[in-house]
């Protein structure tokens, strides 16, 4: 797959496009032949992370020397890792993420509204986990028990990572509420919720579309 953008009233959306559809051989793209980029990237970096990567300075770097192929699948991401990084800390060099590409539309086909209309089990489980991690440190940075500078240290992040999370300490109840059992609307994701989070909850629900 090749980095693909469009652009859709002055906003910019990136995906990951099968060679073969770019190529105009449609009917070789495979399980999946273009996917959201943010939604691939966010969810490798959150696994990588998790599963003690060495913190680098940026997503890209973060990758780059941890990983050497991904594949997106129907139902999963399959991530190879850097061999040497096994030989030496004896982490495994594959794993999967559960995840479910959203359907993108296309032209002369109609999609009858489904499961699309929510939000996916693989964004949830990683919202979850991410809002989980927030109100957790933020806890206990106002009880004065640590620093973001010590909470990254103790969880093998970066600092900057672990400020991005805490506003979600903040989220509007009932936004947590629609995550937790899936009725949230698609495309909602870490990263665009932590972009530019309102501090008030009205103003939550009405970027989120929950208003």
């Amino acid at each position: 797959m090749s980095p693909t953008h469009a652009n859709k009233k002055g906003v910019r959306y990136r995906y990951y496009t099968s060679h073969a559809v770019l190529q105009h051989r449609k009917v070789e793209a495979g399980s999946v032949a273009r996917v959201s980029a943010p939604d691939v990237e966010e969810l490798v970096c959150e696994c990588l992370r998790g599963r003690g990567a060495e913190t680098a300075s940026s997503d890209k770097d973060l990758v780059t020397q941890n990983i050497i192929k991904v594949r997106i699948r129907r139902d999963r991401i399959e991530v190879v890792r850097n061999n040497q990084i096994e030989d030496e800390q004896g982490i495994a060099s594959k794993f999967s993420i559960p995840f479910t590409p959203t359907a993108t539309a296309q032209k002369g086909i109609l999609r009858n509204p489904s499961e699309d209309l929510h939000i996916d089990t693989g964004a949830r489980e990683t919202l979850l986990q991410a809002i989980a991690h927030a109100a957790r440190w933020s806890d206990e940075i106002r009880s004065s028990k640590v620093t973001s500078e010590e909470i990254a240290i103790a969880e093998q992040i970066g600092e900057r990572h672990v400020r991005r999370l805490l506003p979600l300490a903040f989220l509007a109840p009932s936004i947590v509420e629609a995550i937790t059992d899936g009725t949230a609307p698609a495309g909602l994701t870490v990263s665009r919720m932590t972009e530019a989070l309102p501090h008030r909850w009205a103003d939550q629900e009405k970027m989120f579309g929950f208003a």
